[in-house]
């Protein structure tokens, strides 16, 4: 079959075009080109897509061009476009080389590194459509094999120490980039670079059968032929691995061997990357986790994932300007172990993942274990606001709190009552059983009261073994059965400790004050303080009420 089409041919202006089974898979291999240059339009915003796009371009550019100069007909239309095929086979190893850089993680080129290296791949394009002295190609003529009708390849000094040497260190540097990557992945990640790698070095190798002059159809070059097998390749890894997604971008900052768990997640809410440390607190995280939405691999952790939504979607993460987005906030979580489990307290701080150009693609979010600074911070709290002994309030915190509520009591004039308790034999218990006696009587005392009382009563130590108590919204005669009920819970107390059975009985004196006016917490605290005097006086186990209780 013999094709004419006008433009511009050796002798008569006219290319003339026949048919050859040959480029058959040449013609997949441009559909396949296409489609994957679909796939880079759609993931435009993508810093490394253009380049992809581009490379594309160039790969299309060498695989029509190859597939017309076998259809062509005559040694003028065949050197054109042989001429057109190194525009694509010059770029494309410096395309390539700058898509697998930017998606390792290294960046793009040095300004000055770039341009150089285009400045060189011009000069090649141009020596060889010029061909000077017969520098690239020698002395062109058509072979034939069959129906394949190709240019001889009788290639000159320039082709052999400039144009190889170009195209061969630059897929060579792609390769090791590929190798490293995939040495240094996790295995999802791992497998991504060896679909990558495959899909670089198939077509080189066999580009390298016709280079070297070894290939087993004669002057056919079947580099364009498996392209269709890369393409299949690297749609694999667009699809399956989400080949232009943040994981390999992120990469560099999730290093195993940090104490803080890293969990990397885009901006569809999907797992992408973690780092050892994470899976300690999230068992859950796995390879096979990785793509999966965040929710359901953190389902456990329900007041992480508010916490993560809640500062995530607090504004708009495209719209952050470069260096902001840093979000911090406080959870605790359940990490599961051998003795059953524990929670553990960390400052979670979720910042913004940017592609090399700014670009937001993702957070990360980074897991720092506080866990003993908040228990020393508690133990600390407890022991300024708690006495040691019997947990009840400090007498400088009741203070507080019970000057604190009768400010309250004055301005909303509700009446309160103050109880004041002291033990009446706690001495005997001391020399009978000893310091630790005392302190276990102590204990429990205070446990008693505490049960016997409402939960929003005042109640602390003031020392020794006077425990006071305020209570705020009670009457006087219902702060008077307060009193009692404190003392009749004392009394009912009988501890066992070794031959001995503790038992002990308190004195209570109670005030109240209906309407508060101006009065003092001192005062009320030395009215309670006469009632409990007269209640000693009147034996043990007594409550006396200073007003009418």
């Amino acid at each position: 079959m013999l094709i004419t089409v006008g433009t511009l041919a050796d002798d008569d202006r006219v290319m003339h075009f026949h048919y050859t089974p040959f480029v058959i898979p040449l013609a997949f291999s441009a559909v396949i080109i296409v489609a994957l240059l679909v796939v880079a339009w759609q993931n435009r915003d993508e810093e490394v897509a253009p380049w992809f796009a581009a490379s594309l371009v160039a790969l299309l550019v060498w695989t029509v061009g190859y597939t017309l100069e076998l259809m062509a007909v005559g040694v003028g239309a065949k050197t054109f476009w042989a001429n057109l095929e190194y525009v694509g086979t010059t770029a494309l190893p410096l395309l390539w080389l700058e898509v697998v850089l930017i998606y390792t993680g290294h960046g793009r080129l040095p300004t000055a590194a770039r341009a150089a290296l285009w400045a060189l791949c011009a000069a090649i394009i141009l020596t060889v459509w010029v061909n000077p002295a017969h520098l690239i190609r020698g002395h062109v003529a058509v072979v034939t094999h069959g129906s394949l009708t190709a240019l001889s390849p009788d290639y000159g000094p320039l082709w052999r120490y400039a144009w190889v040497p170009w195209a061969y260190s630059l897929f060579v540097v792609v390769l090791l980039l590929l190798v490293r990557g995939m040495v240094h992945a996790r295995r999802i990640y791992a497998r991504q670079y060896a679909a990558l790698l495959v899909a670089t070095a198939v077509p080189l190798a066999a580009g390298s059968l016709y280079t070297f002059g070894v290939s087993p159809w004669p002057d056919y070059n079947p580099a364009m032929a498996v392209i269709s097998i890369s393409g299949v390749l690297m749609t694999y890894a667009l699809f399956h691995y989400r080949i232009f997604d943040i994981a390999p971008l992120a990469r560099d900052a999730v290093i195993d061997e940090i104490a803080d768990g890293l969990v990397v997640v885009d901006l569809e809410g999907r797992l992408r990357d973690f780092n050892a440390a994470a899976c300690q607190v999230f068992p859950a995280l796995s390879d096979d986790a990785v793509g999966r939405p965040v929710d359901e691999v953190l389902a456990i952790h329900p007041a992480m994932l508010e916490g993560l939504r809640r500062e995530a979607a607090s504004d708009s993460p495209r719209e952050h300007a470069p260096g902001d987005g840093l979000v911090r906030a406080d959870v605790s979580v359940a990490v599961p172990g051998d003795d059953g489990g524990s929670r553990r307290d960390f400052t979670l701080h979720l910042t913004p993942v940017r592609s090399h150009g700014g670009e937001i693609v993702g957070h990360a979010l980074l897991l720092h274990d506080v866990s003993e600074s908040v228990e020393l911070l508690e133990r600390l709290e407890r022991l300024a606001s708690r006495d040691e002994l019997t947990g009840l309030l400090s007498h400088k915190v009741w203070l507080d709190e019970a000057e604190h509520e009768l400010m309250r009591a004055r301005r909303y004039g509700y009446g309160l009552g103050l109880a004041l308790l002291d033990l009446d034999q706690l001495r005997l218990v001391n020399d009978a059983c000893g310091q630790a006696g005392g302190d276990e009587l102590l204990r429990a005392v205070s446990a008693a009261c505490q049960k016997a009382l409402r939960p929003f009563d005042i109640v602390g130590r003031l020392g020794g073994d006077e425990i006071a108590v305020l209570l705020p919204h009670l009457t006087a005669a219902e702060a008077g059965e307060a009193g009692r009920r404190l003392r009749d819970a004392v009394g009912a107390l009988q501890i066992a400790r070794g031959e001995h059975v503790l038992g002990i009985s308190a004195c209570v004196g109670v005030v109240a004050v209906r309407h508060l006016t101006d009065e003092m917490l001192s005062a009320l605290l030395h009215q309670v303080e006469g009632a409990l005097r007269d209640a000693k006086q009147e034996g043990p186990g007594r409550v006396v009420c200073d007003g009418e209780c």
